[in-house]
């Protein structure tokens, strides 16, 4: 039996916890609904303080600067803080003698003109870069360039290979290899082989390392006399570094160069940006424009349908692979219907959007209209309704729409800006290139992001279901469209999430700060001295070593993030990082395949 006095104690413990409940509910959707987009007030480089040039690292290109070899190159220099300089001709030694690497595009130029010149680099200690080659019937001709390069057999000019193998230590995340079973027969994973699978055949010398080559039958041909594809050959005085193809005319071409630049010195230390991001868009909308679609396809409203169908699978998605989501949000997409937007939903969605630890962004799509009308419009909705939360990021097909950009905008995600991985649209405004689509898989998006993963530590994914709900074609329903994203990000690029996984507007900020950022890096007796400019203090850099490993590390901190990749956190102005010897050294077993 309980006393009075009990009975009392016991409903007044239960009315204080029932009010701390109650408040910490009040807490959590107050927080939820405040102003809470930290980046707003955050201190954000511009593009006034981005990286103009004048470094004492300096790469030589020599090929037309207009090619699309020059451009990848170009853009790599200002990645990794280098001057880019360029001639149509092969300087001299004496004028070339400073620089880092030379690089050459081969393929256009003729071979007889520079043969000196390049015994004269290589004779010298320059680290030689042939980013194209000659055709198989010019190298026939010119033994002299085959004997730089490695090259001792040439057994067709043409071969049909069976795959693509990419070694380990390449890049960022491991060995892969781009080859379809031959007893496939579902049409969708045989459209995963898009690399072009016809390249010159070319052997090289015991003295060789591969990096990537051809894959044969292997019952008839030995691995030693697969066709080499990317491979360095090592002479008396430096390492000459040859491509067969052309993946220097694309971002595949970055992280090659980030590797021949790690695989020609003791270790490579460069600047990255270590963001991914998953951009999430047109999933929530405030204006049922197909109202008669959405119902017969779903048989409810759209608000109704997003909170019991669209939401919930979104979320599973992002918590079971553990990533971080923007959501595009489009308040009208057809400006010549009559239907009312409604955004009560907004506070709604914002608080499931923060216990996501995610962001809230616009869709700047738009039919019916201009892209003026689009934004003074969104503006508008997302000022009235939802003047609690800043909105930073902004997403467009096109950026060449883009005109005048509303101030709050900081950054835009786009899949139609340019070559660039992402770039200042003005002084105020950057734009992050989508890099993935998680509703397709190619073996040559795979190779890009894995080389966007070596050279930047970038990645933005895009998640777009416009079409499940703007369009009445049935191959855009929400049950084959959310398996497909599923079995991707599940399969396929869930693998090659292994940076932070952030919002666009966090990813924008460390944008900024790599574009910014200088830096100078000395090496004596296995200790490094990094010297870092315009980074905030604040700033990511991967280093890549040889079978060392980080025995102390001062002003930073460091996460391996595999054998022989380190990812540092730079938290001062000078940081210094003593190397060791690995207790685990790497052996090849099948050193011809290397």
């Amino acid at each position: 039996m309980v006393s009075k006095r009990n009975f009392f104690i016991i409903i007044i413990m239960m009315l204080v916890l029932l009010f701390v409940f109650q408040f910490s509910q009040i807490a959590k959707e107050e927080l939820s609904t405040s102003y809470n987009n930290e980046y707003l007030q955050a201190e954000m480089p511009e593009a006034s303080a981005a990286w103009a040039g004048g470094s004492s690292r300096k790469m030589v290109y020599i090929g037309r600067e207009n090619g699309k070899v020059a451009e990848t190159v170009k853009k790599w220099c200002k990645y990794i803080k280098a001057d880019f300089v360029c001639s149509n001709t092969l300087p001299s030694y004496s004028e070339a003698s400073d620089a880092s690497m030379v690089l050459i595009d081969a393929a256009n130029l003729d071979t007889d003109s520079y043969m000196n010149t390049i015994y004269g680099f290589t004779e010298n200690g320059i680290t030689v870069v042939f980013c194209s080659l000659p055709s198989s019937e010019a190298l026939r001709q010119c033994y002299p360039l085959c004997k730089i390069l490695g090259i001792t057999k040439i057994p067709q000019p043409n071969v049909k290979l069976e795959g693509i193998r990419v070694f380990d230590g390449v890049f960022v995340g491991g060995e892969i290899i781009y080859q379809i079973d031959p007893d496939e027969t579902d049409k969708d994973v045989l459209e995963y082989q898009d690399l072009d699978l016809e390249i010159p055949w070319y052997v090289t010398a015991e003295g060789s390392k591969s990096y990537i080559v051809g894959m044969l039958d292997s019952n008839t041909y030995a691995a030693e006399q697969f066709p080499r594809i990317v491979w360095r050959y090592t002479g008396d005085y430096t390492s000459v570094f040859a491509v067969n193809g052309d993946y220097m005319t694309s971002d595949v071409g970055i992280g090659l160069l980030d590797l021949f630049l790690y695989e020609s010195n003791d270790y490579a230390l460069y600047p990255i940006v270590n963001a991914q991001s998953m951009v999430v868009i047109d999933v929530l909308s405030f204006t049922n424009e197909n109202e008669q679609l959405i119902m017969d396809r779903y048989s409810r409203q759209l608000n109704i349908a997003t909170q019991d169908i669209f939401m919930p699978g979104i979320i599973s998605l992002t918590t079971r692979n553990n990533l971080v989501p923007t959501f595009m949000m489009m308040t009208r997409y057809d400006f010549a219907t009559d239907a009312g937007t409604d955004m009560s939903e907004l506070p709604s969605y914002i608080r499931q959007i923060n216990n996501l630890s995610g962001e809230a962004g616009m869709s700047l799509r738009y039919v019916n209209a201009d892209m003026s009308q689009k934004m003074t419009y969104d503006v508008g909705m997302f000022g009235t309704y939802g003047d609690y939360y800043n909105f930073r990021a902004a997403f467009v097909d096109d950026c060449s729409e883009i005109i005048n950009v509303n101030s709050k905008i900081g950054t835009i995600v786009t899949d139609g800006g340019g070559d660039e991985v992402f770039y200042y649209f003005n002084n105020n405004v950057t734009v992050q290139q989508i890099t993935a689509d998680a509703t397709e898989y190619r073996f040559s998006d795979d190779l890009t992001q894995r080389s966007l993963n070596s050279s930047l530590g970038f990645m933005s994914l895009e998640v777009d279901f416009h079409d499940g709900i703007w369009t009445d074609n049935e191959n855009y329903g929400w049950e084959g469209y959310f398996d497909t994203i599923n079995s991707n990000i599940s399969t396929y690029w869930r693998k090659l999430t292994v940076f932070d996984q952030v919002t666009v507007s966090e990813s924008d900020k460390r944008i900024r700060r790599f574009l910014a950022l200088d830096y100078e890096e000395s090496c004596e007796d296995g200790v490094i001295t990094l010297k870092v400019e315009n980074g905030k203090e604040d700033c990511y850099f991967l280093l890549r070593t040889h079978d060392q490993v980080i025995a102390e590390i001062i002003n930073a901190e460091y996460t391996n993030i595999d054998d022989d990749s380190v990812l540092i956190h730079v938290l001062g102005e000078e940081v210094t990082i003593r190397l060791k010897d690995s207790e685990d050294v790497l052996t090849y077993s099948e050193p011809f395949t290397r």
